[in-house]
Parts: C-alpha cells; structure tokens; sequence
C-alpha cells in the first residue's frame, strides 16, 4: 500500500503538480505578457479609428450643406452657418463633452465650441505648453498627406476647464471646397483611464480562474493517491478554463469596438439632421409670421418638400442602420447559446430546400444553381441551412452585371471531414479583403450593393465554428469567389 501511495504520488507530482503549476505560470505569462499589450495595442488603434471615422461623419455633414450651396438652394455663408450651427452642438463621449472644431488655412479659427474667443482669431503662433504651435501642425498634416487627413498629438485644455491642460490626440481632414480643417480627438488620460478600468475587470476574472485552477488541482491531487482519474480531469477543466478565458477576451473586444465606433457613426447622422430639422422648424415659424408673398410661398413649399423630407430621410436611413446593428448583434450573441441537434444530414436535401427558398432572386436574376451529388455531414439542419442561404444570397446579391450568375455547389469526402464549395462567378474581391470578410463589421468595398451591417460571413463563420469545422475563401477582381466549409462526415 505505502509502494502504491509512493507510486501514487510520484504520478500525480509529474502527471498533475508539474503541468498544473506550468499552466498556470505559462497562462500567468501570456495574459501579461501577450495578451494585455496585444489588447492595448488594439484599443488605441480602435480609438484612432474612431476619432477617424467621426471626423468622416462630420465631413459628411459639411458635404450636405456644400451639396445645397452647389445646387443654389443656399449661398455660400448661408451653408457654412448652417453647417457651423450643426457641428457647434454635436457633443459626444463619457461626459458628452467631446466636441468638434475648424480652423481654415492660415490659420484662422472659423468655429470653436469651448473657445469661442480665438474664433476669427489669427492662430498661427498658438502653442502648446510644450511649444508645438498646433494648428500649423493639423495645416501641414492635412496638406502633406494625399488624402489630406492625419493624427496629430499635443497639448490642450481639459474639454470645457481652460486651467487643466493635458496630452490629447487629434483627427484633421481637410474639407477643400472651403479650405477647412475639420478635426475632433480624445484625450490620452480618458483612454488611459477606460483601458485601466478593463484592465482591471480582466486581471480579476485571471486571478478567479487561476484560484478555480488552484483548487481544482488541489482537489484532483488529493483524489489522485487512489486514481489516475483525476489527472485527466484536472487537464480537461483547464483546457476548458482556457478557452472559456480567450472567448470570452473576444467578445470584450467586440463589444469594445461596437460601442466606441459601429453605433457612434449613426448617432452623430442622426445629431447633425436632427438639427437640420429643427432650423428647418424655426425658418417655418419665422415666415409664418411674414406676410404673404410669393416669395414666402415659394420658402415654405422649399421647407415642406425639400428640405424637411430630406431630413427625415436621413434620420430614418441611420436608424434602420442602427436597428440593423443591434439585431445582428443579438442574432450572433445567440448562436452560442442556443442548444445544438447535431445529426446525419441529407446534404442533397437540404441544397434543394435552400436553393427553392431563393428561388424569387434566382429567377429576378436569371441566374444558374447546379449543385453535385454532396455527401453527408454531421451537423445541425437549421445552422447549415442559413449558412448556404447566406452564401447564395451573397453570390446573387455581388453578381456581376456584363454575365448571367452562375452559382456551383460541389461537395467531397476527405477522411473524416466532408468538403463543400459555393463558387460563383460574380465580382469577386481583392485579396486584402479576403483576410478581412469574416470580421465583424467588415463590409467589402462593393460599389454600394450591400445594405447590411457586415455581419453575414459572421455569423457563416461563427456557425461552422460551433459545429467543429472551418471555412476558408479564395477570390480573384472580377473572376468569382470560392467558399469552402469543411465539416464532419458521417460515420
């Protein structure tokens, strides 16, 4: 008995003892040393993307108010107060106290909302306490660069408090119609503070999950004097603990990214036509008090049927955009969730239910489904189901408009998995976007086609994930595009 518990002991030191406390320094180490600087990295560089993309929106903006002064609805002040009214109030952030400003070439400040006392002020020698005179520096990056935009870093007030003065980083893009420099940033000690905060919750879930280690371990080594048993338990719950860990770190950060950027661009639309509609409003009011003329008839049918409905449009337009947003969102959080019935599937079946289910395109667009005999796979009939449906919907919706769509479905065993491909003949893609079709968000450069949020290929992708298997595209600019899903064969 004692030989058996030396034994014992001997096995559970090098099978459990040794790998346990390996697992956990090597876990320790990644998330310290990979991980977090790998999530900082990428938190900053979502931040630089989000200050990128609000400048867009509000470059959008002043494109809008451009576009009526081209069409002579406005003249050239009226749309650049009009458009400097709309920026002036569009806050956003934590406090909602983040903010846009212009300076033009000069430069001269044209519109500032906190400091209102250098607009119309020549800002040539304006430095900051380091002595980086900063709006010659967004002049030089918006002109230096070929698309006239850029990053600069300086020092500036806190928001609305004149006395702090902190580190800030800013977006400039260059509107040329009006030679304005349109820029917005975010301050360095908000990033700071909110990549601290996320620091923190993720060093406690690795503090709880290396104490459930801990215990675990100590558990199965103290059940490991009578059994080997525990040994391969303790290593299945942490392999377990493990993945639990880096999906969960996944959908942090997607959940990061949605918040600070995918929702922000609607909401700043729907800000600036928001207050679009209200000056439309307020004109209405100010000529219902004028007598009547022809002119003022001629002002009020502009109002009521250009400029209101456009609004409108707008606002509706960015809100089934977010509606969009937050439905694919839900739609994705429940595939994981949702209980699988994984079975035998009659792949040859289940084509020719999904091809008659897109029957009313396939006709719309005189197009071409031929699919093989296609073997078995083991999986669950609802999720293969909407895969191929998004994968044919995907090769009609990105057709190609000079040739008939033709769409071949092909299938083969390779040992224990099965082999599927969807190949068209459509538009195709660049290669660079083939590396990013299946992130979240992404929408291909398609020339307009697409009226979804990005998250189709997702979803596809996320799906083959839950049932054990891949999925791979190859692609080539007006050739076609290949999916290929490989998944568990029967038996």
């Amino acid at each position: 008995m004692t030989h058996y518990r030396s034994t014992a002991w001997y096995r559970i030191v090098l099978h459990v003892i040794v790998p346990a406390g390996l697992t956990i320094l090597l876990f320790v180490g990644a998330i310290y040393g990979l991980v977090l600087p790998q999530f900082e990295r990428n938190f900053m560089n979502q931040k630089r993307q989000m200050i990128r993309e609000l400048t867009g929106s509000v470059y959008a903006l002043v494109e809008h108010h451009h576009a009526r002064q081209i069409a002579g609805e406005l003249t050239v002040e009226q749309a650049q107060q009009r458009a400097l009214e709309s920026i002036r109030a569009i806050r956003y952030g934590p406090e909602n106290k983040d903010y846009f400003w212009i300076n033009d070439l000069h430069p001269v400040m044209v519109m500032h909302p906190y400091r209102t006392d250098l607009e119309g002020q020549d800002i040539s020698d304006y430095a900051d306490p380091q002595g980086k005179r900063l709006f010659v520096e967004f002049v030089k990056t918006v002109q230096a660069n070929p698309d006239h935009t850029g990053y600069v870093d300086y020092m500036w007030q806190w928001k609305d408090d004149e006395s702090v003065i902190v580190p800030k980083l800013s977006h400039v893009r260059l509107f040329e119609p009006w030679d304005w420099v349109i820029g917005t940033g975010v301050y360095l000690e908000d990033v700071r503070t909110e990549l601290a905060a996320i620091t923190r919750r993720m060093e406690a879930s690795v503090i709880v999950i290396v104490l459930i280690i801990t215990v675990i371990s100590g558990y199965l080594i103290w059940q490991g004097v009578c059994t080997e048993v525990g040994r391969q338990s303790a290593e299945q719950q942490r392999e377990s603990l493990m993945q639990s860990l880096e999906i969960k770190n996944e959908e942090l950060q997607s959940v990061v990214y949605v918040a600070s950027h995918d929702l922000r661009s609607p909401l700043i639309n729907l800000q600036g036509f928001s207050n679009e509609l209200e000056h439309t409003c307020i004109a209405l009011a100010d000529l219902y008090d004028q007598p009547d003329t022809e002119d003022k008839q001629a002002k009020i049918s502009t109002l009521i049927r250009d400029n209101i409905p456009e609004s409108l449009s707008f606002i509706k337009t960015n809100t089934e955009k977010m509606k969009r947003l937050v439905e694919g969102l839900l739609q994705l959080s429940r595939l994981g969730a949702a209980e699988l019935h994984v079975e035998t599937l009659d792949m040859n079946e289940l084509m020719q239910n999904v091809v008659a289910s897109c029957q009313y395109q396939i006709k719309e667009l005189n197009a071409a489904v031929e699919t093989t005999d296609l073997p078995a796979c083991q999986a669950d009939a609802k999720l293969i189901d909407q895969v191929f449906t998004n994968l044919i919907d995907n090769a009609l919706k990105y057709h190609h408009h000079q040739r008939t769509p033709q769409i071949n479905i092909t299938g083969q065993r390779v040992d224990r998995t099965v082999l599927y491909q969807v190949a068209d003949n459509g538009i195709g893609m660049e290669s660079e976007q083939q590396e990013k079709v299946f992130e979240m968000f992404h929408q291909a450069n398609t020339n307009g086609r697409s009226d979804g949020v990005g998250l189709g290929l997702t979803i596809v992708k996320r799906i083959i994930q839950i049932m054990g298997g891949n999925i791979r595209v190859e692609s080539q600019p007006d050739k076609g595009t290949t999916f290929t899903l490989i998944l568990k064969a029967k038996g």
